[in-house]
């Protein structure tokens, strides 16, 4: 090995994952930043000359076999793998009802079969080595869920799930298993985010009232998103703490989420959303 800690990325295309991948390289970890798209291989263009971040094409919806593959191959050349992250997904908003089949399972082929694939191919070799960190990028969603926020939430809740029973089943090889929920933050999630094809057929009945008031929520509150250097200079902390919490919650609007949610009873939820829901539609 060349001494330096090996880290895998994925969604490293844009935000959370391209500024963390930047952030580590130049802390001097060897970053392997995966992308979607051939046309993002030359996202950092500005460090190319040192070759770190790497970029190299994962879409986290491909086969096992061929994720396999390319984690076999970043082992083989750095001998071993410290730290995976867990960071790509997109959020796919609407009214449970709204959505076709194909939707739901694209959502979750992404947020949490994709993050499962990357997690089973790099196992074996953190297992083998008896060492390593996986982090996996939840959100503030998997912590609550709203009217509209169904689907999305439904993979994160599933997200925190499998992050918790992973914790506990790699303890037995020392490695740590840790989710981090981001609130709102001014990345390209916003825009990267996708709406049923049915809301597209708006008329006026109360949930598509529903989409187009929320939807114009979304818009009006991009300023008061939080700045995603916040989010990268945590992971990057996390990465350097011996012992690692279960969990970190960034962002204010996580914190609070968390807080309602575990300390206010659900039928007091359930009221206050319904009140919310019945006057945006």
């Amino acid at each position: 090995m060349n001494g330096r800690r090996v880290v895998i990325i994925t969604g490293c295309s844009s935000g959370f994952g391209y500024l963390t991948a930047k952030l580590l390289a130049d802390h001097g970890y060897r970053v392997y930043a995966g992308v979607r798209k051939t046309k993002d291989l030359n996202v950092f263009k500005e460090t190319e000359s040192r070759d770190n971040p790497k970029t190299f094409l994962l879409d986290v919806t491909w086969t096992q076999k061929r994720i396999n593959r390319i984690v076999q191959s970043i082992e083989n050349k750095e001998e071993q793998i410290d730290v995976l992250i867990n960071n790509a997904g997109f959020g796919f908003l609407g009214t449970v009802g709204s959505f076709s089949d194909k939707e739901i399972r694209e959502q979750f082929e992404t947020n949490v079969f994709g993050l499962f694939k990357v997690t089973k191919a790099v196992l074996p070799g953190i297992e083998r080595w008896r060492k390593g960190l996986i982090i996996n990028v939840s959100s503030s969603a998997g912590l609550f869920t709203s009217a509209y926020y169904g689907v999305y939430s439904a993979s994160k809740f599933a997200v925190e799930a499998l992050t918790t029973a992973l914790r506990a089943e790699e303890s037995l090889y020392g490695i740590h298993v840790v989710s981090v929920n981001p609130g709102s933050f001014e990345t390209k999630f916003w825009d990267n985010e996708k709406f049923p094809k049915a809301v597209g057929d708006l008329d006026d009945s109360p949930a598509s009232r529903l989409a187009r008031r929320i939807k114009d929520l979304i818009k009006q509150h991009a300023k008061r998103r939080g700045n995603p250097l916040v989010f990268t200079k945590k992971v990057k902390e996390i990465i350097e703490t011996r012992n690692p919490r279960k969990n970190y919650l960034i962002g204010w609007d996580a914190v609070f989420l968390y807080w309602i949610s575990r300390f206010f009873p659900q039928a007091i939820l359930d009221w206050l959303v319904k009140r919310v829901v019945k006057r945006l539609a």
